[in-house]
C-alpha cells in the first residue's frame, strides 16, 4: 500500500484550523454558563492568584488559558476596546487545542502502528467529526483537557525510552484532569494505556506514576482541606443536572445527532478494528464507555453529557481507521481491479455527509451578537418561549419591540405564553442544533425544547 506524504496531514490540519477560525470570528463566545471560567482566568491577570482560592474547580484551565487572557487584557488596555469584543483571542487558542487533538490522534496512531496511511485515515476521521469541531468557538476547557491527555499517551508511545518523557506524561495526565474534571474517565483510560505501553520499562513506569502522584500531592498540600471541600461541593452541584439513567444512551444519541452516517461508518470500522494492530484502542473505547455507563446507570454518581461522551472520539477514530483499512484490503481481494470504485464511492459519500454535518455549525448565530446588533438600532424587551412552571404567564412588556429567546434557555420546565406580533427578524436558536441539547439537559427538557418554537425572533406587538 502506498504510504501518504506527511504533507497531506499538514494540509489537513491547516484546513481544519481555517474552518475553526471561521467559527471563532463568527462569534459564540460566552454562550455557555461554563465559559465564565475563562473570565476567572482574566481575573487572575488583573487581581492575582487569590482567584484560585475562590474558584478552585478546573483550575488547570486558568493555567493553559493564562497567555490568552494576558494578551486579551493587554490589547483591551491599549486599544480601549471592551474585552467582550476580544473573545476571538482566547477562542483562537482554543481552536489550536482543537486542531492539536486531530494532530495527536494522527501521532498516536502512527507511533502505535508505524503505518502513516492508518494515521492519516485516523486524522481524517477526527477532522470530519463534528463534535470535535464546534466547541472551538466557545471558551470552555474540553478540547484543552483532551489534548493534554492525548499528549501524555503520545509521549508514552515514543520508541526511545526516556525518563523526562515519562515524567512529562505523568504531569500531562494530572494537568488534563485539573483542566476539566469531567475528563477524569478519559484520564483514567489514558493512564492505563500509558502504563501498558511502559510495562517493559520499569523505571519509566515508576516515573510516570511518581510524576502523577507528586503533582497530586503538591496540589493537596497547597490547596489544603478547604480546596477539597469546595471541590466536593462543586461536584455535588454538577451531579444534579441531566438524568443518570440516560447515561448508556447519550453517547450514541449525541454522536448520531452530530455525525449521522459518519458515526455509523465509525462503528463499522470499530467492529472490524478488534482484529487489527489498533485493537488496543478499540478496547479503549469499550473500557471508557463502560467507565461512563457504570457510575451513571449503576450507582447514579456520574452524568454523561455530550462534552464527556466526545472523549471517546480519538480512540474511536483510531480504531475505525484500522478497521476500514482492513475492510479496504478485503475489498481488494474480493473486487479485484474494481476496489478503487468502492473506495471512491465511500470517499464521495463521506464528503457529502461531512458538508451536511458542518453546514449548520458554520451558519449558527448566537444571542450575544444578535443582542448587540439590535441594540445599535433600537431598544427592546426580552422574553422566552420556555421557562419555570411558576411563571408560565409572564407579563408582556410594554415595548416597541420584543426579542424572543435571545439568551441561554434555563430553566426549561414549561412552555410560556408568548406575545403576538409581526416578526421583524428570525433566526435559529443555538439549541435548535440538536447536539447542543446534550449539554445539561435531561430527556424531558430536550423533548420540551424540540416541541417549542425557540427560534430567536424580533416581534413588533
Amino acid at each position: 500500500m502506498i504510504q501518504p506524504s506527511p504533507w497531506q496531514v499538514t494540509r489537513l490540519l491547516i484546513a481544519c484550523f481555517a474552518i475553526r477560525l471561521l467559527l471563532v470570528f463568527s462569534g459564540g463566545q460566552h454562550f455557555f454558563p461554563d465559559e465564565i471560567r475563562y473570565d476567572w482566568a482574566v481575573e487572575i491577570v488583573n487581581r492575582g492568584l487569590s482567584v484560585f482560592a475562590a474558584h478552585p474547580e478546573h483550575f488547570g484551565f486558568y493555567i493553559v488559558m493564562f497567555p490568552a487572557a494576558a494578551l486579551q487584557a493587554a490589547v483591551a488596555g491599549l486599544s480601549g476596546m471592551p474585552q467582550d469584543l476580544l473573545g476571538w483571542i482566547p477562542a483562537t487558542l482554543n481552536a489550536a487545542f482543537s486542531v492539536s487533538v486531530i494532530a495527536l490522534t494522527y501521532g498516536i496512531a502512527l507511533r502505535s502502528t508505524k503505518q502513516r496511511s492508518l494515521g492519516t485515515l485516523a486524522a481524517a476521521f477526527a477532522a470530519a467529526s463534528t463534535p470535535l469541531l464546534y466547541f472551538c468557538r466557545h471558551l470552555v476547557p474540553y478540547d484543552a483537557a483532551i489534548a493534554l491527555a492525548l499528549a501524555a499517551l503520545y509521549l508514552a508511545l515514543h520508541p526511545v525510552p526516556a525518563r523526562h518523557r515519562a515524567l512529562l506524561a505523568g504531569l500531562a495526565i494530572w494537568l488534563s484532569a485539573m483542566t476539566y474534571h469531567g475528563n477524569v474517565l478519559l484520564v483514567a483510560t489514558v493512564f492505563l494505556l500509558a502504563s501498558w505501553c511502559l510495562r517493559h520499562q520499569r523505571t519509566n513506569l515508576l516515573i510516570l506514576w511518581g510524576g502523577l502522584l507528586a503533582a497530586a500531592a503538591c496540589q493537596l498540600l497547597v490547596g489544603g482541606a478547604r480546596y477539597w471541600a469546595d471541590l466536593r461541593g462543586f461536584s455535588g452541584a454538577a451531579a444534579t443536572q441531566g438524568w443518570f439513567a440516560d447515561g448508556a444512551l447519550v453517547p450514541w444519541q449525541y454522536f448520531w445527532s452530530a455525525d449521522h452516517a459518519l458515526f455509523l461508518a465509525m462503528l463499522i470500522g470499530l467492529a472490524a478494528g478488534f482484529r487489527t494492530p489498533v485493537r488496543m484502542f478499540a478496547w479503549a473505547v469499550v473500557v471508557l464507555y463502560g467507565l461512563m455507563v457504570l457510575p451513571s446507570c449503576g450507582i447514579a454518581k456520574w452524568q454523561v453529557f455530550g462534552r464527556t461522551a466526545r472523549t471517546l472520539l480519538p480512540f474511536l477514530c483510531i480504531a475505525a481507521a484500522g478497521g476500514w483499512q482492513r475492510i479496504s484490503r478485503e475489498s481488494d481481494r474480493l473486487l479485484n481491479g474494481r476496489a478503487w470504485l468502492f473506495r471512491a464511492a465511500l470517499a464521495a459519500a463521506a464528503l457529502v455527509q461531512v458538508a451536511f454535518n458542518f453546514a449548520p455549525v458554520l451558519a449558527q448565530r448566537f444571542p450575544a451578537e444578535i443582542n448587540r446588533e439590535i441594540a445599535r438600532v433600537s431598544t427592546f424587551a426580552a422574553m422566552n418561549s420556555v421557562g419555570s412552571c411558576q411563571d408560565r404567564q409572564p407579563a408582556v412588556p410594554q415595548a416597541a419591540l420584543i426579542l424572543m429567546n435571545s439568551t441561554y434557555l434555563w430553566p426549561v420546565e414549561c412552555f410560556s405564553v408568548e406575545p403576538r406580533g409581526r416578526i421583524v427578524y428570525q433566526t435559529r436558536h443555538p439549541f435548535q442544533y440538536e447536539p447542543y441539547l446534550y449539554e445539561s439537559y435531561a430527556p424531558q427538557q430536550r423533548s420540551l425544547l424540540r416541541r417549542a418554537d425557540i427560534s430567536i425572533r424580533l416581534l413588533e406587538p
